[in-house]
């Protein structure tokens, strides 16, 4: 039974006493209620209207609603999926539980239920004030990035509500993801889980078959209890049955001839259909069903700036062309909406990995089917970030149960190809002089879980790694978060950078005219100045860092950064479009290198950023770039430490491509040069030196055909460029883009 819909909540100010009543909606969040009830700005975004929300962080709330029961003498579990934060929870006046973490669900058992008029009562305490209650050690004080981080620590919720430099302060409250009551079975599933135990050279694959029942379900070596477990994929199909002594167990199955699941790029993602069924003689008393993949997935990795950092599934390498997945929106509950056309542009710009930030959410199993179904490599922080944390014994079993839940619910996923203990506390902990191997969390309580729960998947403690064993320092490890001055994207710092596997790299890009002026007042476009400029730029610093870094990133390139928004917007684009550009090809054309993960997709509020998307999903110049430069085969330019302009192909999958290809001029149409390439799968041929184009400015189109079609641009010679130079080459772009690929 689905609870969502029309709620009453009440809220009180325990500041100042202030309270009253409205009408909310579940899912939902405090502040999108009160704005559809006139007591907050329509728009939250536009201009500084988001801090009038900042008063609801000293509120208390509490939702109430009333429902009726099919039966009221059966038992359900009454089932949040997600509740920020601390809350308490009754029905019919009587308190069933409580729950203190916004990431995970949790489940309260019920019982006599009334027929009519049942009411639910959810209370949601300040998280203002459950942070204010809280002692605070040295460590849980320091600051680290991001200044407003020291309450962030001690209640369990998605760090970048506190304010980050990609989203604004939104320390929200609410019942942000979906209630439903479910009605108790005698005899039900708690756990089943299918993972492939390894693949045979004959193409075979032996299965691991885990599954758990409810303690309700007495089984005995005499009871005649048998689970069948069938599952097909197209033409391939298996069918196993195994006799049960106990309600919990493992067994293994062979399936013949295994369609196995691929990354984009190297294969097929092949899923099968699987349905799970308690028998006892002819009946059928509990089912399961699930989506899996028959695949392997190892990370290879090898401590050391030389080491090795690799994705290998079914046993070949792959090279990961991802992004970071960053969140969808300050207040959750819409991130529903925004989920199918933010997963449809992952898709099409060519992903075929995507790495899960932790300082988010979890992500919804929608978006896992999502890249299940493509083929897209899915890195999963668990949700810390940037912070030291607290480690007493209720802090440390709080995340232990979290862990379990998100485990649990995640790992039947061939996309999840990795665990990583958190998003850069091992860099925050050696910074501070503390040994980053005594961070309790992401070395034992992590990695124990990950062990207990989803044993054959990789787990890494931190991204990036460093272990007691390694100084840090630059190039200490194989892979790393590449942020740099932004003076020039070519400069030594990015063009020598020796990580093997970049995991965040990024370059700002403005918005269009057409986006600024749905959140920056009409007056205050053109001074890059005011405080919705600011707030819209590195809330969480409240600085003007981030439209200092375009400026100085479009005047490196240009010479100067233009005053007219419209003229600075589209500097701003064409430098960000370039900087990507020779990020993903830089890495690409070098053989030591196995991947780039990006920074990032799209926004999660209107705001200066590093985003190829906007908020209103407008897509910036580096979108259509990237696309390009992330197509499995791709010929692009690499210049030696001497300045010459070097070819090269790169078959970044899983077949041998043949292509002829030809680079010209783009202004004049004199052809440089003509060829033909044979690359195997995975392999980066070397195809001509171009010359020494240090000191002549002009765009070169590269085009190939055959197995594989495409084109590619490069830009030559060095700063300052005339902007107009890239006006008409951009205008070109769009015009062979539009024309199928075509000059």
């Amino acid at each position: 039974m689905n609870l969502n819909g029309t709620w009453k909540l009440f809220y009180r100010d325990r500041k100042t006493g202030k309270s009253g009543a409205i009408d909310a909606r579940v899912p939902g969040n405090v502040e999108t209620d009160m704005a559809a009830a006139g007591l907050l700005p329509e728009d939250l975004f536009y201009g500084t209207n988001i801090t009038q929300a900042y008063k609801l962080e000293t509120y208390d709330f509490t939702y109430e609603k009333k429902f009726d029961a099919d039966d009221e003498r059966a038992e359900y579990d009454l089932i949040f999926e997600g509740v920020d934060c601390c809350a308490e929870y009754f029905l019919n006046g009587e308190r069933i539980g409580e729950s203190n973490n916004m990431l995970v669900e949790h489940v309260f058992r019920v019982k006599n239920l009334r027929k009519k008029g049942n009411e639910l009562k959810v209370a949601i305490r300040s998280v203002f004030y459950e942070n204010n209650g809280c002692g605070y050690d040295l460590r849980t004080m320091i600051k680290c990035w991001v200044p407003s981080l020291t309450p962030t620590v001690s209640v369990r919720r998605a760090q970048h509500t506190y304010g980050w430099d990609i989203m604004p302060r939104a320390v929200s409250a609410g019942i942000w993801k979906s209630v439903r009551l479910e009605k108790v079975q005698k005899h039900a599933f708690t756990q089943f889980y299918i993972v492939t135990k390894h693949i045979n050279r004959d193409g075979s694959a032996a299965l691991s078959v885990f599954y758990e029942f409810n303690r309700e379900t007495e089984i005995t070596a005499e009871g005649g209890y048998v689970l069948r477990v069938r599952g097909s994929c197209g033409k391939s199909a298996f069918c196993a049955e195994e006799k049960l002594y106990f309600r919990a167990g493992n067994f293994w199955l062979n399936v013949p001839d295994a369609a196995r699941w691929w990354p984009k790029n190297y294969g097929k993602p092949a899923l099968y259909d699987v349905r799970a069924e308690l028998v006892r003689g002819e009946e059928v008393l509990a089912t399961a069903a699930c989506r899996t993949g028959i695949r392997t997935a190892e990370l290879l990795f090898e401590e050391g700036g030389a080491g090795e950092f690799c994705f290998r599934i079914n046993g070949k390498r792959i090279f990961a062309l991802g992004t970071n997945w960053t969140p969808l929106s300050p207040y959750h509950s819409k991130d529903g909406e925004r989920l199918s056309p933010a997963l449809a542009l992952l898709d099409d710009i060519g992903c075929n990995c995507v790495r899960c930030w932790g300082g988010n959410v979890y992500e919804s199993d929608a978006f896992f089917d999502f890249c299940d179904e493509r083929g897209i490599m899915v890195w999963q922080d668990f949700a810390f970030a940037c912070a030291t944390y607290p480690e007493d014994g209720a802090f440390l079993s709080e995340v232990r149960e979290e862990a379990v839940k998100v485990i649990r619910r995640l790992r039947g996923h061939p996309s999840l190809v990795l665990w990583a203990g958190d998003n850069e506390l091992d860099e925050v902990n050696c910074m501070l002089g503390y040994d980053p191997e005594d961070n309790e969390i992401s070395r034992n309580v992590l990695k124990r879980c990950v062990r207990d729960h989803d044993f054959r998947r990789a787990y890494l403690p931190s991204s990036p790694y460093v272990s007691s064993r390694s100084v840090f320092a630059e190039g200490s490890s194989p892979e790393k978060h590449v942020w740099g001055e932004r003076d020039y994207f070519k400069n030594e710092f990015y063009r020598n950078q020796g990580a093997r596997f970049v995991s965040e790299i990024g370059y700002h890009g403005c918005v269009s005219e057409e986006s600024a002026k749905k959140f920056i007042p009409a007056e205050e476009l053109e001074g890059r100045s005011s405080e919705s400029w600011i707030l819209h730029s590195s809330d969480c610093f409240g600085r003007r860092d981030r439209i200092f870094l375009m400026e100085k990133q479009a005047a490196y390139l240009f010479g100067k950064a233009p005053e007219k928004f419209a003229d600075f917007a589209e500097a701003s684009q064409y430098v960000q479009a370039e900087a990507y550009k020779f990020f993903i090809e830089n890495m690409r054309t070098d053989g030591e290198k196995r991947g780039i993960i990006w920074w990032n997709l799209l926004d999660g509020w209107p705001q200066f950023s590093d985003a190829v998307v906007d908020y209103y999903f407008v897509k910036k110049e580096a979108y259509a770039v990237i696309q390009r430069s992330q197509r499995p085969f791709l010929i692009a330019v690499r210049e030696n430490e001497n300045g010459r302009a070097v070819l090269f192909a790169c078959n970044h999958s899983g077949a041998e491509t043949c292509a002829e290809y030809e680079v010209s001029d783009a202004d004049t149409r004199e052809v440089l040069c003509r060829g033909k390439v044979r690359a195997g799968a995975g392999e980066i041929v070397r195809l001509e030196t171009l010359g020494h184009l240090y000191f002549e400015k002009r765009m070169l189109l590269i085009f190939w055909k055959g197995s594989e079609s495409g084109f590619n641009h490069y830009i030559t010679g060095a700063p300052p460029y005339a902007i107009g130079d890239f006006c008409r080459w951009y205008a070109l772009l769009h015009k062979i883009e539009e024309n199928g690929g075509k000059f």
